[in-house]
Order: C-alpha cells, then sequence, then structure tokens
C-alpha cells in the first residue's frame, strides 16, 4: 500500500464504511 492503486483505494473504502455504522453506534451508546 504505497500508491493510491484502483484495489487499495476500494479495500480502503470497504474499511472505511464499515468503521463508519461501528463508530456511530459507540458514539450513539456515549
Amino acid at each position: 500500500s504505497g500508491f493510491p492503486t484502483t484495489p487499495d483505494v476500494v479495500q480502503l473504502s470497504q474499511d472505511q464504511i464499515t468503521l463508519t455504522p461501528l463508530e456511530l453506534g459507540s458514539t450513539g451508546s456515549t
């Protein structure tokens, strides 16, 4: 993961999307 490759970006996007709901849930609980 050095240059912004297509698969790398997609993988990062998926991670962000997966983390988004988790972060929101944590904030909501608090």
